[in-house]
């Protein structure tokens, strides 16, 4: 039997391995140029569902400043604080239900949630887990500063605050209870102390 012709070697195809070197290399230029040099290419959005307040506003500094001061904090809690012009009416008691009813539907992270409520004038009777501050000035203050940053000044609306007294979101009292309570249920996840 006649010995058959060796096959060919394959013909190397020079373009596979600058395919490869590309393919690798691509996705981290085009990374470096998003990130780097022009970040602003890529639109931002924001998770959260209420005004973020950048920087966020002091309320030590505020008139209700001892109020604040005498409550003990721990760094992993926040409150939830219910502000309001005027006399706390029917829809004032409403309201503060609702700030209750969101922190038991947050579950067991609820019970590093404390309620507030920055009035006025203090409700003849406020649901049992909400401390009432009766500070007039306070409550203008804050209105003011949040109007100063908003536009407009709200007559009421929820802010949360943190372990170090500091308003770093906002919702309008209108707002739907849903975003803030997820907003809050985040907020606990990410503050949590491990």
């Amino acid at each position: 039997m006649p010995d058959a012709a060796p096959s060919p070697a394959p013909k190397r195809k020079p373009w596979i391995p600058l395919l490869v070197l590309v393919s690798f290399v691509a996705p981290i230029v085009i990374a470096y140029w998003f990130a780097i040099l022009h970040p602003e290419a890529v639109p931002r959005k924001l998770v959260n569902r209420g005004t973020l307040l950048e920087p966020p506003v002091a309320l030590l500094q505020g008139p209700a400043r001892a109020d604040f001061e005498a409550m003990a904090r721990q760094p992993d809690e926040w409150s939830l604080l219910y502000f309001t012009a005027g006399p706390c009416d029917a829809r004032c008691a409403a309201q503060l239900d609702l700030a209750g009813t969101i922190r038991a539907l947050i579950g067991a992270q609820g019970k590093r949630v404390q309620l507030l409520a920055l009035l006025d004038q203090a409700p003849a009777a406020a649901p049992p887990l909400v401390k009432v501050l009766d500070q007039p000035a306070a409550r203008a203050a804050l209105a003011a500063e949040l109007g100063r940053r908003l536009g407009a000044p709200p007559m009421a609306g929820y802010v949360f605050l943190d372990a170090r007294h500091l308003a770093m979101m906002f919702f309008p009292s209108d707002a739907p209870p849903g975003d803030i309570k997820e907003d809050l249920k985040r907020l606990l996840r990410a503050s949590s102390v491990r």
